[in-house]
């Protein structure tokens, strides 16, 4: 499938060198700027970023790595991964520690891979264990309300992700199925499909699965819509999605890796509410290295956010740094309000001139046949 259009810009990128590590989530938060989660030197981190991808601060907690991150309601911020003394970490807007919770007493080790804050204040996460797929409800603290399981371990899909539905249930999606649940837990229905690695809630209450260069779309029952592949040369290349969001256009973009002989690219696709391809674009790390995408948004002013890591080492023997990158905006700049009020007001100024000439036309002119009508008599 070939792109339409040229891809827009990237506006910044910021690699972070404080140490080595990779942004799993990223979010834009209350303040215009951002919040990225992750993995650094084998611990929890915790990154908070200025609007101009700028580090404002660096936290790091215990041993483990986190792949997802909410902000939530206080301004605080949630974390979700695998770790050896917690899954999942609550902090204040500082980024310090209120409180951590293991839920490793499900099973060891219990992987997090995916967190929502729900629409009662809450939590919802979905992972899994060395046996089960799991799916945890917590109340505004992080203690457990209830957990399900689903399959066994020959049956396992590996639930990447979690989002809640209109009707207050979930749904979960993993290796090869997406579920449907209520409230409580309780499946709904269930679909098979292929390895889906991430979800996406569309606007119309359908669901958007995003695969390995592949996107599926449903309707609010799990029933295909269509589908489509992505990828320049098949033959040659090994294609990857982690991430998607839908835009504002009612489109959809994507994000991951592709890998045309040895080395890898974070690859960006922006599609249509159809799934065509609008525009892909590639940001190549050093010579030598790999570059991945794990995780996409839609920032406030119409441009993307990727998180991921740059100057991984071929083979994934090395770690590289954590990265963030920003891409412009394709939706035009509004003309700034002092043009517009100018406008307003030359326009008012001009309209009220016209007006007054033209009364004072039609007044000289009802005054003159007065005077000719006044000399006839």
């Amino acid at each position: 499938m070939l792109a339409t259009t040229e891809a827009p810009p990237t506006q910044w990128n910021k690699g972070y060198t404080e140490s080595h590590g990779t942004g799993n989530c990223v979010i834009q938060t209350n303040d215009g700027g951002y919040a990225l989660a992750g993995e650094s030197d084998g611990k929890f981190l915790l990154v908070k970023a200025s609007s101009t991808g700028d580090v404002q601060w660096w936290k790091t907690y215990q041993d483990g790595e986190a792949y997802s991150i909410v902000q939530t309601s206080d301004g605080g911020y949630a974390l979700a991964g695998s770790g050896t003394l917690f899954n999942f970490v609550k902090t204040d807007s500082a980024g310090n520690m209120q409180w951590n919770k293991d839920y490793s007493k499900l099973g060891l080790p219990f992987l997090a891979k995916s967190l929502i804050q729900t629409s009662d204040g809450g939590y919802a996460l979905a992972g899994w264990t060395s046996e089960w797929d799991w799916t945890i409800k917590t109340d505004s603290n992080g203690n457990m309300q209830w957990n399900k399981t689903y399959g066994t371990e020959r049956t396992q899909s590996f639930v990447t992700a979690v989002v809640e539905a209109d009707d207050g249930g979930y749904a979960l999606t993993g290796k090869d199925m997406l579920i449907k649940i209520d409230s409580s837990g309780n499946v709904q229905w269930n679909r098979t499909y292929e390895f889906v690695s991430s979800l996406v809630k569309t606007k119309d209450s359908g669901y958007l699965l995003v695969g390995s260069a592949w996107l599926i779309k449903t309707d609010s029952q799990g029933n295909m819509q269509w589908t489509n592949k992505y990828g320049i040369n098949w033959t040659m290349n090994f294609n990857v999605f982690s991430s998607a969001v839908q835009t504002r256009d009612g489109g959809y973009v994507v994000a991951g890796a592709t890998y045309p002989i040895y080395d890898g690219l974070a690859w960006i696709v922006k599609t249509s509410a159809s799934g065509n391809m609008e525009w892909n674009a590639t940001y190549e790390p050093v010579k030598g290295s790999n570059s991945i995408a794990n995780w996409i948004i839609e920032t406030n002013d119409g441009g993307y956010a990727f998180t991921g890591s740059k100057g991984v080492g071929r083979g994934y023997t090395e770690p590289g740094d954590v990265w963030l990158v920003k891409i412009a905006t394709t939706i035009p700049e509004p003309f700034p309000t002092w043009i517009v009020a100018t406008t307003v007001i030359v326009v008012i100024a001009v309209v009220g001139v016209a007006l007054l000439v033209y009364f004072r036309k039609v007044k000289k002119t009802t005054e003159r046949a007065e005077i000719i009508s006044e000399g006839v008599m």
